[in-house]
């Protein structure tokens, strides 16, 4: 696509389950801007399908998920393109190329990215460079296959899209804020529950089901849904929840950034990007006035996650230049010997954003950059362990709360998990509910054989129930592996496996 001037625009689309592919989609959108390179973003779920033909650069930016599947955005894209009777060279105005983030450990690793690049080019786009991919499992996770790839990058950037003369901005210069934030002088409203396809639940259970002296705290967590919302749901469904950090923690963080005064006060946002729609929980929140620095850091922001290397590219901008501590953070930004220190420092031993900020005393930064400091929380997905048939109004969830120690001395803990575990009953939270991808042979009389190590026991209890309360069909087989190490602690279901 080109702009009104006749100008090329690179086109980024990405899709995610995790936030990686954002991050990356970001990083790329950045190099481009540094170049001058007008730029264009979307996540896919966003994206207009029948836009493709118009574009000429487009880089893809895809995770894998689950056993080679696409994520959710990007499944509508992958059937517009596997549409029967589509003309072998639609796409012979398109550029392309396309970046993969995946998993190692699993045999389809980076399967989607390499199925996308494949029909793309059956339908006549054309390869701009290599394909790129990121390995979680790499010692410097995603950075691993990134940098190297965004050096590759510049490089096709300048020959085939920058003028001849341009100069690029200098990594040096802080860059403006994509969504700035201002802070109002009124108060803010009460906040309220987002919904936006979501349904409202009640906590009805949040009890532990391994033994007291068990190292592993799982807990069996019931939400109550309303009857008209019951019928959506079904064995083998997958729970969306978008977790909440802790108060005490928010508030913490709030007086390390100088931002308690202001922590309550209403915010206006503004975009700098025209094509990066607002995420509706964050636009429910400025259209009723509810949005609030606190807010943000409890609800919307996640900065108690581990900081990729943009983190620390940002936050040097913040730091006086002759302080001993931007040295450092500078030296963590080097090729070699310095990126290994930030992944020791950072990444191997999970630091988080807030703990990184609580050391570097130094860095200073406004809330005007409170959205490009932190990354966006996001949903998690618990398989449900309940079915439709024995549950009809009601969503088991399987959750092992995260809690482990590094050399850090505060031990480390998941934040959707220990925030699942602080619920208490009565506590109405909005879910989303979708399809799960572990689906029951289509004949009931099919032998299973079901393998589920410790909370990998959820997804298959809700459909065996499902396919066991079946009176009138003729069950196969069925033969599971619970996969727990002490029969007494942690043998989740053991009474109902028994009685089967």
């Amino acid at each position: 696509m080109s702009d009104d001037d006749g100008v090329a625009v690179l086109t980024i689309l990405y899709g995610t389950e995790t936030g990686n592919a954002e991050d990356v989609a970001y990083r790329i959108v950045d190099v481009a801007q540094r170049h001058h390179v007008p730029t264009r973003i979307y996540n896919l779920a966003d994206y207009d399908r029948t836009e493709l033909i118009c574009e000429s650069h487009v880089i893809f930016v895809v995770s894998t998920t689950g056993q080679g599947e696409f994520p959710v955005s990007v499944r509508p894209l992958w059937r517009f393109l596997l549409r029967q009777g589509l003309p072998p060279d639609i796409l012979s105005d398109l550029t392309f190329t396309t970046f993969g983030l995946g998993d190692s450990t699993y045999a389809r690793y980076c399967w989607a990215s390499h199925m996308l690049h494949k029909r793309l080019l059956d339908l006549g786009a054309s390869e701009w460079f290599e394909n790129g991919e990121a390995d979680d499992q790499h010692e410097l996770g995603i950075d691993g296959g990134v940098l190297p790839w965004l050096d590759t990058f510049v490089r096709h950037l300048r020959a085939d899209l920058c003028e001849p003369s341009c100069k690029p901005i200098s990594p040096d210069v802080l860059m403006p804020p994509r969504v700035h934030v201002h802070v109002s002088s009124d108060m803010a409203k009460p906040s309220i529950p987002f919904i936006d396809g979501a349904h409202m639940a009640t906590v009805v259970r949040n009890e532990r089901v391994t033994h007291q002296e068990h190292f592993q705290d799982v807990r069996c967590i019931d939400l109550a849904l309303n009857r008209a919302t019951a019928s959506s749901y079904r064995a083998g469904d997958v729970v969306c929840l978008v977790p909440e950090n802790k108060p005490e923690d928010v508030e913490a963080l709030l007086h390390r950034l100088g931002w308690t005064s202001v922590a309550d006060k209403m915010l206006c946002l503004t975009k700098n990007d025209p094509h990066r729609p607002w995420p509706p929980a964050i636009w429910h929140d400025m259209q009723r006035g509810s949005l609030t620095l606190r807010r943000l850091l409890t609800v919307h922001l996640d900065p108690f996650s581990v900081p990729r290397r943009s983190f620390f590219d940002l936050i040097r901008h913040f730091s006086p230049s002759d302080h001993r501590e931007h040295e450092k953070l500078v030296e963590f930004l080097q090729p070699g010997e310095g990126t290994d220190d930030m992944y020791e420092y950072a990444q191997r031993v999970r630091r988080s954003m807030a703990e990184v900020l609580a050391e570097f005393k130094s860095v200073k930064i406004p809330p005007s950059y409170a959205m490009e400091l932190f990354p966006l929380m996001r949903a998690r997905q618990y398989s449900l362990a309940s079915d439709p048939t024995t549950y009809p109004d009601t969503l088991q969830l399987l959750v092992a709360v995260v809690k482990y120690k590094t050399r850090i001395q505060k031990p480390r803990e998941g934040i959707a998990s220990s925030w699942l575990a602080r619920l208490e009953h009565g506590t109405r939270i909005p879910v989303r509910i979708q399809p799960g991808t572990l689906l029951p042979p289509a004949q009931s009389s099919t032998p299973i054989i079901a393998i589920g190590p410790g909370t990998g026991m959820a997804p298959l209890r809700s459909l065996l129930r499902e396919r066991l309360s079946k009176s009138d069909a003729v069950v196969g087989e069925t033969l599971v592996f619970t996969g727990c190490r002490y029969r007494a602690k942690d043998c989740l279901y053991a009474a109902e496996w028994e009685a089967w």
